[in-house]
Parts: structure tokens; sequence; C-alpha cells
């Protein structure tokens, strides 16, 4: 709600669309209580952006070679997050 807020112009009309750059913001948002991000909790991975595209992406750029080793990979994440 408090993120919301900042972003909603006077008249609180326009705050349907907002609400996807909002949840966006929200959902790539280091949380105090997981150390983690809702994006890695849910996919494994941090979701890139545009300005990854401006500045570089901070995320790990290693090509899979196998399914097998994106499923080995994915799992210590996950296991790590947990």
């Amino acid at each position: 709600h408090a993120m919301l807020t900042k972003v909603m112009s006077e008249n609180q009309k326009d705050w349907d669309d907002r609400l996807s750059y909002v949840l966006g913001a929200y959902r790539s948002s280091v949380h105090s209580t997981t150390n983690f991000t809702p994006n890695y909790l849910l996919f494994g991975r941090e979701n890139r952006t545009p300005m990854d595209l401006v500045f570089g992406s901070p995320l790990d750029e290693r090509v899979v070679d196998s399914v097998h080793e994106f499923v080995n990979g994915m799992q210590e994440r996950m296991a790590a997050a947990y």
C-alpha cells in the first residue's frame, strides 16, 4: 500500500495503471525476513530488467550445457533459499 501511494496522482484514479510497476518493484526487492526477493524464491533466479541492458546484468551469465545441469543448479539454489 505504501509503495502504491507514492506513485498515484492526487485524484487517486490511476492506481490500477501503476499497479504492475509497483508489483514489479516489490517482487524484485530483497525482503528483510527472508533476505531474498520474491522473484528468486519463486523462480530460482532474479528477473532481468531493461536496466540490465544499460548497465550490464549482475546475474550469473553462465550457460547451461544440459537439462540435468540446469535442474541440479535450480535444486541447489532452492535449497539455499529454503
